[in-house]
């Protein structure tokens, strides 16, 4: 199976990781790969019903400095999803959380807004009254530090 993503260019980035990870916050590289022209392909990746994340290393001046998703904010599933979406936090956390729901064509669909203090706290979205199998992407703001997801709801 070919999984391909496309990236803008960055010449600070040296190569991609393909991340499988699942809600208890296990996560492993996969694969790796470089952009050609803006696409990113892993080839021949088995892929299964889990996360996944698209991970990049960045080379500086100082040599290379690693972001890495195993060290994110927060982790969402299921995905796909029938409708009922969590977030996990996976850090302390003592912000507010401020997450926005977007449908393909970039309109607004569902915006939540809630106050966090401690760690692994749980948002619960629910999508199920939106019709139809349906491409989001999911902002989450807590605190100056952004994650955006896409996700999958099935008919």
């Amino acid at each position: 199976m070919v999984f391909t993503n496309s990236v803008a260019f960055d010449a600070t980035v040296d190569h991609y990781e393909l991340i499988k990870g699942d809600p208890t916050g296990i996560y492993e590289v996969i694969a790796t790969a470089v952009s050609t022209a803006g696409i990113v392909n892993f080839n021949n990746v088995p892929l299964s019903l889990d996360n996944y994340y698209l991970g990049y290393v960045l080379t500086s001046v100082l040599g290379n400095d690693t972001f890495n998703p195993i060290n994110s904010l927060v982790s969402l599933y299921p995905n796909p999803t029938d409708g009922k979406v969590t977030i996990q936090l996976n850090d302390e956390v003592e912000n507010s959380i401020y997450v926005e729901v977007f449908d393909i064509v970039g309109k607004k669909v569902l915006e939540v807004q809630k106050q966090a203090i401690g760690s692994n706290q749980k948002v619960e979205l629910d999508l199920s009254g939106i019709a139809g199998e349906q491409l989001f992407i999911i902002r989450i703001h807590i605190g100056d530090k952004i994650e955006t997801f896409k996700l999958l709801k099935k008919s």
